[in-house]
């Protein structure tokens, strides 16, 4: 009853937002605060370990979503999201160190296109954009990718095509909190297929 790492994650939450609809257009808005007095923080040792350190933490951020229909068949919106957040990593009761990519993601800008082509062939082709994070040492990069699903008599057919570009990236966590043997490429071009049926 005394190991630090079986004590709970209580956490204060306080969120605000909005959302609204007009004729062809749809969106919201919400912005969030939370804190834990004893929090959760994963960090490195030595041998690229992860542990995971019980300390005071805050993180917050704000969400927004827009979306616009181009007539019966076509939709375009985006969805940006941005986090932050620090830890009390020397126990003196200040919040004071800004929390790394193995604990918090970068800001990220998603936009996109759904059409229906007909009454079971469906699409959507996007566009995601991970930004830039001088305090982190992050370089953003943005990927394409395209789903394709089509309802046939028997379930539905869905194909993907993910990075559509076939861009040559370093994922965020490599960037950012990855050592020599974490240090990677992303996921190259990459199709996939399912069939899904419910019975």
């Amino acid at each position: 009853d005394a190991f630090l790492n079986l004590e709970p994650v209580v956490t204060d939450n306080y969120e605000l937002g909005a959302r609204w609809q007009s004729e062809g257009w749809s969106g919201s808005i919400s912005g969030y605060w939370s804190t834990s007095d004893l929090g959760s923080r994963l960090q490195a040792n030595a041998d690229g370990i992860y542990l995971v350190m019980r300390e005071n933490t805050e993180i917050w951020g704000a969400e927004a979503e827009l979306e616009r229909e181009l007539g019966e068949n076509d939709a375009v919106g985006g969805v940006f999201a941005w986090v932050e957040g620090k830890s009390d990593t020397d126990g003196d009761g200040d919040v004071d160190t800004r929390l790394d990519g193995a604990n918090i993601p970068p800001a990220r800008l998603n936009l996109y296109w759904n059409r229906d082509w007909s009454e079971g062939l469906r699409s959507r082709l996007q566009a995601s954009n991970y930004f830039d994070s001088d305090n982190r040492g992050f370089s953003g990069y943005t990927l394409v990718d395209l789903l394709l699903s089509y309802e046939l008599s028997e379930g539905r057919l869905t194909v993907g095509l993910e990075n559509v570009f076939d861009k040559q990236y370093i994922s965020y966590y490599s960037q950012t909190v990855g050592n020599d043997a974490r240090y990677f490429a992303g996921r190259g071009r990459t199709l996939s297929a399912r069939w899904a049926y419910s019975f």
